[in-house]
């Protein structure tokens, strides 16, 4: 049992590689190179036997209701299934799931299927996933934010931008100064980012630089 389901999603994800977009080939490959390094190091020896009795299992639910997902979310079902395997004890990986599977409006689904997404691209860029759907207060002001790594704070869109939109900047804004005050109490120097899986309009593009707001965007 200790090393089987990594071989049950390993397994799941070689069967579709050839269909898979190069991040999620990249991330097979690594789950590839993780099963090797678990089989010969031994790592899961650090866990009790119990805990990882439980995580287990945990992954294994996670993987039988992923497997059965409706027809409308089949497309996502090879990312959502590796996702289980690098964040299923991420502090709000579950809820983060649930928002894409329990759910039809398929607006919601793209949304939080990029969050997602986008994790797995940070891991295999080699920064360390520490939470979904953080929130960030000052105490008066509270914002969520979507991705929480060990370098950033990432809000994360799959939107049709529009040239300009009040309560789209205001979030920005707010978010910004939040993460500046995370920095300013924990002493790090994590960097706000807008991460977006659609093409960014210029005008929008100017306005976040000179926000001094880091942009990625996903090449289509």
């Amino acid at each position: 049992m200790k090393h089987s389901l990594l071989f049950i999603v390993f397994f799941t994800a070689q069967a579709a590689e050839c269909n898979l977009p190069k991040i999620l080939r990249t991330t097979h490959a690594i789950l590839k190179k993780n099963i090797s390094k678990k089989t010969t190091a031994g790592t899961f020896s650090q866990f009790k036997k119990t805990e990882q009795s439980k995580s287990d299992d945990a992954l294994t639910e996670t993987l039988s209701s992923l497997e059965k997902l409706s027809a409308h979310l089949h497309s996502y079902r090879s990312m959502l299934m590796l996702s289980a395997t690098l964040f299923l004890n991420t502090p709000g990986y579950i809820e983060t799931l649930r928002l894409v599977t329990d759910t039809h409006n398929e607006i919601m689904i793209k949304g939080h299927a990029y969050e997602i997404e986008r994790a797995i691209s940070l891991y295999e860029e080699n920064e360390t996933i520490k939470h979904f759907n953080k929130i960030l207060t000052d105490g008066t002001l509270s914002r969520e934010i979507d991705i929480q790594t060990d370098e950033h704070m990432v809000e994360c869109k799959n939107i049709t931008w529009h040239q300009s939109s009040s309560k789209l900047k205001k979030q920005f804004i707010e978010q910004q100064a939040l993460v500046e005050h995370y920095n300013q109490v924990h002493d790090c120097n994590c960097i706000y980012q807008v991460s977006s899986k659609q093409t960014i309009p210029h005008k929008w593009k100017i306005w976040l630089i000179q926000q001094n707001i880091e942009i990625h965007e996903e090449t289509i």
